[in-house]
């Protein structure tokens, strides 16, 4: 399966929310949508979603636009949002029925999927429970038990670690990076290390412009000579300016590692960069 966006701009009145955002993505791949708040990455999901038109551009599954097609996406697609639409009144069970009555799902085919998922996603114990009583994170693991029902081949998620726990998040990215081996899945986050070690290919989005497609280590090598550490004595604070990517406290001090084109103090040192220092290294335009 292959999903092409083609030069998609996004207009508001006086926000240009997309710039002629090009790319491709294919079944197989975990992709990592990245970039600040603002840049852009949720309109860009609601339109593979359907949900939004862009101004100008096109979008096509295996070739047929979904602007013209809607149905052809909306057949193979899992969406969560960045915010779950539950219904606080539900239980977890009633209100996944009432997703898998809206996605067309036989009644016996859905309660075998919602029971394996509530599992999956150890909530099993709480699936009688209403919706109101539960926490964010775990709101959340519902929300993506509803994207999974039917077994899509397209699934799209919009800050899905929101409100999870390090071992939440954890799960959940292990969880997509298994399906990525035989779908398309794109993961919208701007805390990077979300999709470090599971992303095989990433987008980068800042102020609507699309500044780097590839690979981890594609844009890791791009940052080599622009990543620096050096050590700050305790109770000094490094500048405003200076594009802060770590502080960490040591015996020694508090060491500062940062992106710059030159070395910020006589004593820095360049460092391998992370995913992290790469990827404000392009945000930073280095």
């Amino acid at each position: 399966m292959e999903l092409t966006i083609d030069h998609v701009t996004m207009q508001f009145k006086n926000k240009l929310a997309l710039n002629d955002v090009s790319c491709t993505l294919t079944s197989g791949q975990l992709v990592g949508l990245i970039g600040p708040n603002g840049a852009g990455k949720s309109t860009l999901m609601k339109i593979l979603a359907t949900l939004q038109h862009p101004t100008s551009g096109s979008v096509r599954l295996d070739g047929v636009d979904i602007r013209k097609h809607p149905s052809t996406m909306k057949r193979v697609l899992g969406y969560m949002p960045q915010q779950v639409p539950i219904i606080p009144q539900l239980s977890a069970v009633e209100y996944l029925r009432y997703i898998a009555a809206i996605k067309g799902l036989a009644r016996i085919q859905a309660n075998d999927q919602i029971k394996a998922l509530l599992v999956r996603m150890h909530l099993a114990d709480a699936a009688s429970r209403r919706l109101s009583d539960f926490s964010g994170g775990m709101q959340q693991r519902v929300g993506l038990a509803a994207a999974l029902l039917g077994d899509p081949q397209v699934i799209i998620v919009d800050e899905p670690s929101a409100g999870l726990d390090p071992i939440e998040r954890i799960m959940m990215r292990n969880l997509l990076s298994e399906l990525a081996e035989s779908r398309i899945v794109l993961l919208s986050t701007h805390i990077v290390s979300d999709i470090e070690a599971v992303a095989s290919w990433l987008l980068l989005l800042k102020s609507g412009q699309l500044l780097f497609q590839g690979s981890a280590p594609q844009l890791i090598k791009a940052a080599n000579g622009h990543v620096w550490e050096y050590v700050l004595p305790q109770g000094k604070h490094p500048q405003a300016s200076q594009a802060v990517s770590e502080m960490r406290q040591a015996a020694d001090g508090i060491h500062i590692r940062l992106v710059a084109p030159n070395a910020p103090t006589q004593t820095a040192v360049t460092v391998t960069p992370t995913l992290e220092d790469a990827t404000l290294s392009a945000l930073e335009g280095r």
